[in-house]
Parts: C-alpha cells; structure tokens; sequence
C-alpha cells in the first residue's frame, strides 16, 4: 500500500524521488477524497436524523377553532363555495400580509424549510466527493 511505500523511501532516503512520480499524488489525493467522502456521508446522515416533520403546519388561522375570530368580509358563498371557510383578515398593522398567521406554526415550517435545504446541501456535497473518489 502507499503508506508502505512511503515509509520504504524515507528509510531510503529517496523522499524527493517517491514525491516526484506523478501516480502518488493522484493516489493521496484519492484517498483524500475517500475520507471526504466518508465524513460527508456522517454529515448528511447526521443531517437527516435530525430531520422533524410535523403532521401539519396550519399557518393560516382557518377553521372551527378559530370561529370567533373576525372573518374577511364581501365574499359570499356564491364566489368562495358553500362548504369554503375564507381565511381571517389580517391584523392592523400587518402592511404585507392578507391573512392572519399563527407565528410558531409559521416558524415551525421555515424551520421545515431550512432543515430540508440541509439535508440537500450536505447530499450535493457528499455526492461531489462520492463522485470524484470513483472516478
């Protein structure tokens, strides 16, 4: 292995030789990318265990909890539908928003988002470096 032939030319003193073939430096940096690929591999599967989904992310205030609630007005059943319940307005001093929204559920699903983005991140790197090392 390399390790043995490495240690065969500094025994040999012929460092500068083992150093000048241009076949070791493509085998350590292959096996560089071997232990890249391993510790980007723990990355991701550290990545995914950590992955937590939730059953739903109601970040609209909708629905029969909410009945008391002031509901958006000018929209009959002709234009939203017998059985469609419309969202609840906005709050005063929301500038962006139509609808109200339940803060910790919202953060809840960027939460979701972000998780989600790592967990494709750290694929695309492990991907990289599973690819080079079998080339």
């Amino acid at each position: 292995m390399e390790i043995t032939e490495l240690l065969g030319e500094i025994r040999k003193y012929n460092l500068s030789g083992y150093l000048s073939h241009p076949f070791n430096w493509i085998d350590w940096t292959h096996f560089a990318f071997m232990w890249g690929t391993i510790i980007t591999c723990l990355l991701h599967y550290q990545d995914c265990r950590q992955f937590d989904m939730k059953a739903n992310y109601p970040v609209l205030f909708y629905g029969p909890e909410y009945g008391s609630a002031a509901r958006r007005k000018g929209t009959s059943t002709v234009q939203s539908g017998a059985d469609f319940e419309v969202p609840m307005i906005k709050s005063g001093n929301a500038k962006a928003r139509h609808f109200r929204t339940d803060n910790q559920a919202e953060i809840n699903f960027l939460m979701l988002l972000e998780q989600a983005r790592a967990i494709s991140d750290s694929m695309n790197l492990y991907s990289f470096f599973a690819g080079v090392s079998v080339v």
